[in-house]
């Protein structure tokens, strides 16, 4: 057994870890004139060890959901929760893997998966396992003393998720982590990613713009609606695992559930451009007033 793996096997008889809640949550970014609206009265209850994916138009709000969980914000009105708890920072028990790289230049693969343990003031003695558990989890054990600008970029997504596992968070969120990669370095790290799951479940969101990967990844598919964001469509992906991309192109619900989705996600796009249509409208409209 893993030593991540036994950390959680230690806290087995205790509540599951990772429920996360959203009552009626609103946020609003600027103030007067320049204020925008981007999730209003969204409501959304999160399951403990199950792996969501979020999938919305271009700026509905996926990106503030997983910041509003991970509690770098906070909502205007309505209440986050975690475990029964109101969210109001970030925690080491939710963590979040970003689109850009958040890797230290300076630092080896080593000094970057074990960063968050070194500031926790953990010892050398009690980092030195859980970072070679972790390196080899993600096949990069004999990258550890690379800096990242000697990485591929699918390697550094790698470091990425094993300095967020070595920490055994209850929730992981990931805002397009696989944003910016070729197909195939794409499909490897989604082949990574299932694994590195099917060996330690736990709660986890994640964003993507790609209904194929959405489908191949999560047990519950969320989509978001057009700004100001609430949850429009869900549905349970009850497709067996493991899943590859060949296997979904040749099954009927998978099709089925790829087909409603690209539907809701052209309903909601269409909304996007015809509400940018009138704003920018309206504003041509109150230049020409003024003049």
């Amino acid at each position: 057994m893993s030593a991540v793996a036994e950390r959680r096997a230690s806290d087995q008889t205790a509540a599951p870890r990772g429920r996360i809640d959203l009552h009626r949550v609103a946020k609003t970014y600027g103030q007067g004139r320049l204020a925008k609206t981007v999730m209003e009265d969204c409501s959304l209850t999160i399951e403990p060890g199950r792996l969501n994916v979020v999938i919305g138009p271009s700026g509905c709000g996926k990106s503030t959901l997983l910041r509003l969980i991970a509690g770098f914000d906070q909502p205007d009105a309505g209440a986050v929760t975690a475990d029964g708890s109101p969210v109001r920072g970030p925690a080491s028990d939710r963590l979040m893997v970003f689109q850009e790289s958040a890797l230290f230049d300076w630092m080896t693969v080593y000094e970057n998966v074990a960063f968050a343990l070194r500031a926790a003031g953990r010892g050398s003695r009690d980092i030195a396992p859980l970072a070679k558990d972790v390196l080899e989890r993600v096949g990069l054990a004999a990258f550890k003393e690379k800096y990242p600008g000697q990485l591929s970029g699918g390697m550094q997504r790698r470091v990425e998720l094993a300095r967020a596992l070595i920490n055994d968070p209850a929730v992981m969120l990931l805002d397009e982590p696989f944003r910016g990669l070729d197909a195939m370095t794409r499909g490897l790290m989604q082949e990574y990613f299932l694994r590195l799951y099917a060996d330690n479940p736990r709660t986890v969101v994640f964003v993507t713009t790609e209904i194929d990967e959405a489908i191949l990844i999560a047990d519950r598919l969320i989509i978001l609606s057009n700004v100001p964001a609430r949850v429009r469509w869900l549905v349970e992906i009850d497709l067996p695992r493991p899943r590859t991309v060949a296997t979904l192109y040749e099954d009927d619900r998978a099709n089925d559930i790829k087909r409603e989705a690209i539907e809701v996600l052209h309903e909601e796009a269409m909304k996007s451009f015809r509400g940018a249509f009138r704003e920018r409208a309206s504003k041509e409209a109150v230049t020409a007033g003024s003049k």
